[in-house]
């Protein structure tokens, strides 16, 4: 157990800044939980993924926008989900602004169609410094207080090793057959 703790203490941070550059929310939970039992630091924890966060979107949209060429090749599925970003951050600036940070799906839209648009880009840069200070402050400390209820749910494991795996694969079943029922019944539509 101590390698670990000497493990998470040298890169534990690293794997957070990595992790939340894309925004990933539960890698700042999960380091909260390591800070909780003592593996890491909370306010270092927070600031990194604030730090991390506020990079990575600032980078989407200097790549959007002027890599355009380039990053339009990877953009050509999600035509749809940029105009749509577009509307809402006509319509919802500065609350879309705060609140995309939350949303998986969007979380990395946004900041793409703030570049391929003409939004000023340093009203997006004291918004998302904001957004970003605000996500991580708000999740890493949930985590930080909520650390010894997940350790208990987690805990519930401990003797039932197995149950993780029966749940995860009867949730990927569910969704199989969601999924082909959706499928089956875009295939009778007729407009």
């Amino acid at each position: 157990m101590e390698n670990v703790s000497e493990y998470l203490t040298t890169y534990g941070y690293w794997f957070l800044f990595l992790y939340s550059l894309g925004g990933g929310f539960i890698g700042l939970v999960v380091a909260s939980v390591f800070a909780y039992e003592g593996s890491l630091n909370i306010e270092l924890v927070i600031l990194v993924a604030f730090v991390s966060n506020f990079l990575g979107d600032n980078l989407l949209v200097y790549m959007a926008k002027y890599q355009r060429k380039d990053f339009q090749v990877y953009l050509q599925k999600h035509t749809r989900k940029i105009a749509v970003c577009r509307l809402w951050i006509r319509k919802y600036e500065y609350t879309i602004m705060f609140f995309q940070k939350y949303i998986y799906g969007i979380k990395t839209v946004i900041p793409i169609a703030i570049g391929l648009s003409n939004y000023n880009l340093k009203k997006f840069i004291v918004l998302n410094f904001f957004a970003s200070a605000i996500w991580a402050i708000a999740l890493g400390y949930l985590g930080y207080y909520s650390s010894s209820y997940i350790l208990h749910f987690f805990g519930f494991f401990d003797d039932k090793p197995w149950l993780p795996f029966v749940i995860l694969i009867a949730l990927l079943l569910g969704l199989l057959s969601l999924i082909s029922k959706v499928a089956q019944k875009k295939m009778h539509y007729k407009p």
